[in-house]
C-alpha cells in the first residue's frame, strides 16, 4: 500500500497511455476486414489435415526404410559371401574337417623349415627372444 501511495505522490494520478477515439467500436470492423475470405478459410483447412497425416506417417516410414535397407544388406551380404570360396556354407562343414584343415604335422614343420632354410640353432635362438 506504501508503494501505491509512493507512485501516486510522485507521478499523479494522470494515465500515461491513450486510447483514440472510437477505437472500441470500431474494433469489430478492423478486424473482419483482416480475417481472410471464405475460400481461403477453406484451403487452409483441407491442407492442415495433410500435414498432420505427413506427420503422423513419418515416423513409420522412417521404420520402414530402415528395416528394406537392413534387408536388402542381409540378402546383399548372403548372395556375395555364398559366392566366394568352394561355394560351400559354415553350417556344411564338419567340425572334423575344420580340425583337419586346422592341425600342422610334424612333416609339414619340417617341410617349412627346410623352405626357409631355418637350423635348429636358429629356431633355439628365434624362441629364445635373442
Amino acid at each position: 500500500m506504501d508503494s501505491e501511495n509512493l507512485l501516486q505522490s510522485e507521478y499523479g494520478n494522470k494515465r500515461p497511455f491513450t486510447v483514440p477515439e472510437n477505437y472500441f467500436s470500431e474494433l469489430s470492423s478492423r478486424v473482419m476486414v483482416q480475417i481472410p475470405a471464405e475460400e481461403q478459410g477453406h484451403e487452409a483447412l483441407t491442407q492442415k489435415p495433410r500435414r498432420a497425416l505427413m506427420r503422423r506417417l513419418r515416423p513409420l516410414a522412417v521404420a520402414a526404410m530402415t528395416i528394406g535397407v537392413v534387408l536388402i544388406g542381409f540378402l546383399a551380404y548372403n548372395l556375395f559371401s555364398s559366392r566366394q570360396g568352394n561355394g560351400a556354407a559354415l553350417a556344411d562343414i564338419d567340425v572334423g574337417q575344420i580340425a583337419d584343415m586346422v592341425s600342422v604335422s610334424d612333416d609339414d614343420f619340417e617341410q617349412a623349415a627346410d623352405y626357409f632354410m631355418v637350423d635348429e640353432d636358429d629356431m633355439y635362438a628365434y624362441m629364445a627372444g635373442d
